[in-house]
């Protein structure tokens, strides 16, 4: 069994999401997982989101996500959803300034942004995955799709009533 274990952010070395790649046989036995051949997750990077400053974890073809209370695994499962879930509305993927990571500095800056990518991997048997995949492509040995959320504080926009700026997201596989 292979765990990795990484920091939510500098000022909270307590704090870790804890994500075991191959999982123990009773998880196998209790638990349907995907074949080896079936499109995986198979890398999760998240900056400035929420109580994440910097997580970039690689995952193996089954993984478990486990930790304390109030550590972050809702925000985890969260940030795929803005990502993977399509059936997820507009209003939902609009962040606030309070989605943004507590260490950075206030006001947020014009670069500041929330960024979320998943790496895709072990489609290339379905030809159906192979074709929605294919123009997010980042790496074709394995062959592996890259996709990208991010959130930004639109330019020259200040602060609305509610005291949140207002932003946009993007999705892509070019950042």
């Amino acid at each position: 069994m292979t765990r990795k274990s990484e920091s939510l952010s500098e000022t909270d070395k307590h704090a870790q999401i804890c994500f075991w790649a191959n999982a123990p046989s009773f998880f196998e036995k209790n638990l349907r997982f995907p074949s080896p051949s079936e499109l995986r997750i198979s890398r999760i990077a998240i900056k400035n989101f929420r109580n994440f400053a910097d997580l970039d974890v690689s995952l193996g073809a089954h993984a478990v996500i486990v930790g304390e209370n109030k550590i972050g695994k809702s925000n985890l499962l969260y940030a795929l959803r803005l990502i993977l879930d399509p059936s997820l509305p507009d209003s939902a993927r609009t962040l606030r300034e309070e989605d943004f990571w507590d260490g950075l500095q206030r006001p947020l800056g014009k670069g500041t942004r929330i960024l979320i990518s998943v790496d895709l991997t072990d489609f290339e048997d379905d030809e159906n995955q192979l074709a929605v995949l294919a123009e997010h492509l980042v790496e074709t040995s394995p062959m592996t799709s890259r996709l990208t959320y991010v959130w930004q504080p639109l330019a020259g926009l200040t602060s609305d009533s509610s005291g949140c700026r207002r932003g946009n997201f993007v999705r892509s596989n070019s950042i």
